[in-house]
């Protein structure tokens, strides 16, 4: 598993730069991180995007593969960051992820197995491990030093550790729903996601089949906010998932007693080329 590492921003400003300054860039480096001449001779690259003016996206990808990492800073050079940090295999699955709060680790991290399980869960406050549990080795330890049997009985200390966020949902009395419902949603799917150029041109003469799976919410005015990569196909797959998801139309809201809530979804987004 790959932990919270901030190894290669040291010199951001030495790389090789491609793109819109202030609205894009692209950063590409050889295999050992050391900034490449040309995105030809390049091993990875990074796509860094302004969301706005304190949040930065930075998404590492191999230049043929999956996403690598993906990492939020509040600065464009990437000395300050804030914001969900997740790293992937191989495959381009989420390997760990969490959230970083001014530069320390913050809230809580988990950390997956091949599989996707969680086996390790990280709660932190402001940069302090409280709270550490292996679900290997069924142990909980706390900042104390004082460390708990999972399969006791005996009850368990009140978590204090993280701070107290607005509520999400996936299970509601009224789910958030886009205009006609499941199938107004597929046809929204399928009539604007396209099979971008880049993925074609990478697959030509051959079938293959890429699937891109994605998290995000609906708001309580019923717009998708917080999309993020859960599993990673290649780069313009996952610009092109991320593209329609964040040009959809308004959905209903979901409702719990009578208030619009936040509400969770995952969508699985299929690109294939044919021979």
């Amino acid at each position: 598993m790959i932990r919270f590492l901030c190894l290669i921003f040291c010199s951001a400003l030495c790389m090789t730069v491609y793109g819109q300054k202030d609205v894009e860039n692209f950063y590409v480096f050889n295999e050992d991180w050391s900034p490449a001449k040309t995105f030809e001779s390049a091993f990875y690259f990074m796509h860094q995007v302004k969301e706005n003016d304190s949040v930065y996206t930075s998404r590492y990808y191999t230049k043929t593969g999956p996403m690598v990492k993906w990492e939020t800073y509040k600065d464009k050079d990437m000395e300050i960051p804030n914001g969900k940090f997740a790293y992937y295999n191989a495959k381009g699955t989420v390997d760990s992820i969490g959230w970083v709060s001014a530069g320390r680790k913050d809230s809580t991290w988990f950390y997956k197995d091949a599989k996707g399980k969680v086996v390790i869960e990280e709660k932190y406050r402001k940069g302090k491990l409280m709270e550490k549990t292996d679900f290997i080795a069924k142990k909980k330890t706390y900042a104390n030093g004082i460390t708990e049997d999972l399969e006791s009985k005996a009850p368990k200390p009140k978590d204090t550790t993280s701070e107290k966020k607005e509520k999400t949902f996936t299970v509601v009395q009224v789910p958030a729903e886009f205009e006609g419902g499941i199938s107004g949603w597929t046809k929204y799917l399928s009539t604007n996601l396209k099979t971008p150029d880049r993925f074609l041109n990478l697959y030509k003469n051959k079938s293959y089949k890429g699937t891109v799976i994605v998290l995000f919410s609906i708001n309580k005015q019923g717009y998708l906010s917080d999309i993020f990569i859960e599993q990673s196909c290649e780069w313009s797959t996952d610009m092109e998932s991320i593209r329609v998801l964040t040009a959809s139309p308004r959905w209903k809201p979901a409702v719990q007693n009578g208030s619009n809530v936040i509400y969770r979804h995952k969508q699985s987004l299929t690109f294939q080329v044919t021979d």
